[in-house]
C-alpha cells in the first residue's frame, strides 16, 4: 500500500523552509491538493491589548504553499533543492507517477 503524502513530508514538520519568497516553519501538510502549511516567522504578532489592558490573543500568519511546480508536472524547484534526494523521489513519485 502506498504510503500517504501526510506520512511522506511528516519529517518537514517543524523545520524553516523558504517556499514562493515566504520564510516559514512547516506546520501541516495538505494532502489535495498537494501543499505545506508555514507558520510566517517574519511577521510574529506583537502582544496587543484590549481597551481594559488585557492581552489579546492573536493568531500567527499562516501560508499555504503548493507543492506543484507551476507546470503542473513537478515539484516546485524551490522545494525540490530543500529535500533530501530520496524524499524528493519519493514526493514526487506519489504525485506524479500512475501504479
Amino acid at each position: 500500500m502506498p504510503q500517504s503524502l501526510t506520512r511522506l513530508l511528516e519529517p518537514l514538520i517543524g523545520q524553516t523552509l523558504q517556499l514562493n519568497g515566504h520564510r516559514g516553519i512547516v506546520i501541516d501538510v495538505i494532502e489535495d491538493p498537494a501543499a505545506l502549511v508555514l507558520q510566517d516567522i517574519n511577521n510574529m504578532p506583537h502582544l496587543h491589548r484590549d481597551y481594559l489592558g488585557r492581552a489579546q490573543e492573536h493568531a500567527i500568519p499562516s501560508r499555504t504553499i503548493s507543492l506543484i511546480s507551476d507546470s503542473g508536472n513537478a515539484l516546485t524547484p524551490e522545494l525540490q533543492r530543500q529535500l533530501e534526494p530520496e524524499l524528493g523521489r519519493a514526493v514526487h513519485a506519489y504525485l506524479f507517477e500512475i501504479d
